[in-house]
């Protein structure tokens, strides 16, 4: 996987503003919006891994129910 990073300091970003001034909105260039969302997909990947292993955890202590993998795909 490749690294991204980006530097909200250095981001250019264009304001959008209602009839009263009021901003309600921001424009970004679309390379640094998919370089953002790329890092909110893997942070979300990242809790849903994290959830998993404290529920597998769970159920090893026998502080959650034991899931067949037939009940999991049935989720699914």
């Amino acid at each position: 996987m490749t690294a991204t990073t980006f530097s909200i300091d250095a981001l250019t970003v264009n304001y959008l503003t209602d009839e009263t001034g009021k901003q309600t909105g921001v424009v970004i260039p679309i390379e640094v919006w998919k370089e953002i969302k790329i890092v909110l997909e893997f942070e979300a990947l990242k809790l849903k891994l994290k959830k998993a292993f404290q529920d597998v955890q769970a159920i090893e202590k026998g502080e959650l129910p034991v899931v067949t993998l037939k009940q999991f795909l049935n989720e699914l």
